[in-house]
């Protein structure tokens, strides 16, 4: 037995109650098995169970052959498999039940797949491996032009609820800060953003301005903001290529590709921030509009991309130390080399992520905490025109969808994203949204 059996057993679907008796010997029915995990993380999510009284849990599922396997993977004390309702294995070899993060006290429910019937088993084992159902049927039948207006509307709304979150934060620490917070938790990918939020607390916008200012040129500040910023993240130890600090367990770096590495995205908001050390990151993006929508698209784009060594290398600290920004774009870790050679800090397409996601977002709510509908208008009209960040998991469950259309721009990826959170993520596709297309904001 292993844990793709395993899976195919659970997704199999049809088991009869008695054949789903947790460790405690309570029956559930499985309404929805869950869906595949994407990246770090429990093997299913989002499935669906019901207890004997009718009432339902929801939350993850995890595989494995022996019960044990959870502790020595490491999950007790993972927080990304807090919401694990079901451990399904195949034999349980603990006195008890299992503790996970981030309450121990609270066990999972265990199903143990050796104690079922062998004769229903093999049955199911003989069967196919089941199909993906078919979702959004009647989206599929809709003209390549009608989806597209679909999409693209959805990617409207999208665009105005993230601006309406920012717009709180706006209120309360302000909109530089708002922004400083947005680029930080972008820069922290799903592995890293929890730690990337609290390094926006401890090293907020205006105290990294006032690093910058104080600095006697661009390069030394550029090199007093990196090291300030690691020393709040915990990463200090990566400027001196020692071992790594307590505070350093707060990052997950067994998770992590080697270009997304903290050290090397704290490079790259160091450089970025640095380029103007006199003028506001906020500022610089207003100023960033203006003229044909493509070309203003390309110029906020480049805004946050940090691909390239300095145009001034820098002195007293060669390209050879981890203190330079520069060794950076050629290492992972001190002393570990890029796989693949240098590698761009923020690359193009996370740099259209944080323009998507982040930047016109925040610029919007500034623009209607301000009243100033001339940038309002601005940000609609170049909005069609930012490129999408590319390939994730999501367009590639939802390609039934994107079939036969072109998903080029951030306003139609995010409107396939938006499907996919509202309805799709819980097979409830027939609830979509289905109303005209509509112009928002």
């Amino acid at each position: 037995m292993n844990e793709p059996l395993l899976a195919r057993l659970w997704l199999s679907g049809g088991w009869p109650r008695s054949a789903t008796l947790d460790a405690e010997g309570r029956a559930f029915a499985i309404v929805y098995p869950g869906r595949a995990g994407h990246g770090p993380g429990p093997d299913l999510r989002g499935a669906i169970l019901s207890r004997d009284d009718g009432s339902l849990l929801t939350g993850d599922v995890e595989f494995h052959v022996r019960a044990s396997d959870w502790m020595r993977h490491g999950h007790a004390r993972d927080p990304r498999y807090s919401r694990v309702i079901a451990h399904v294995i195949w034999r349980n070899d603990l006195p008890g039940p299992i503790a996970r993060a981030p309450d121990p006290a609270v066990p999972l429910l265990t199903f143990e797949l050796s104690g079922i019937e062998p004769a229903i088993l093999f049955h199911r084992l003989a069967l196919p491996a089941p199909p993906c159902a078919p979702t959004h049927e009647w989206l599929r039948r809709q003209p390549a032009d009608e989806r597209v207006a679909f999409l693209d509307r959805l990617g409207d709304e999208r665009l105005a609820e993230k601006s309406l979150r920012f717009g709180a934060d706006l209120h309360a620490v302000g909109a530089e800060q708002t922004l400083h917070a947005g680029v930080c938790d972008a820069l922290g990918y799903s592995q890293n953003r929890q730690p990337m939020r609290r390094l926006a607390e401890e090293m907020p916008d205006v105290v990294a301005r006032s690093i910058l200012a104080a600095a006697v040129d661009a390069e030394a500040a550029e090199r007093a903001l990196f090291e300030a910023l690691c020393l709040a993240g915990g990463l200090g130890h990566s400027l001196d290529g020692g071992h790594p600090g307590a505070a350093q367990g707060a990052w997950d770096l067994a998770a992590s590709r080697p270009a997304n590495r903290p050290e090397r995205r704290l490079a790259g908001l160091a450089r970025l921030l640095a380029r103007d050390r006199h003028t506001s990151l906020l500022d610089r993006l207003i100023t960033s509009f203006g003229g044909e929508s493509r070309l203003a698209a390309r110029r906020l784009e480049a805004v946050f991309r940090v691909d390239r060594p300095s145009d001034h290398p820098i002195v007293t600290v060669g390209t050879d130390s981890p203190r330079s920004i520069d060794y950076w774009l050629g290492h992972a870790a001190p002393n570990r080399p890029m796989p693949g050679g240098t590698m761009a800090l923020i690359g193009a397409s996370r740099a259209r992520a944080i323009v998507a996601n982040v930047a016109l977002p925040v610029l919007l709510a500034v623009a209607d905490q301000r009243g100033d509908d001339a940038l309002a208008a601005a940000i609609w009209a170049i909005w069609p025109s930012v490129g999408a960040p590319g390939p994730n998991w999501i367009l590639e469950e939802m390609r039934d969808v994107t079939e036969g259309i072109h998903v080029g721009s951030a306003r139609r990826e995010q409107g396939v994203i938006a499907l996919f959170r509202r309805c799709c993520s819980e097979r409830r596709c027939d609830l979509a949204p289905r109303c005209e297309a509509r112009r928002t904001g």
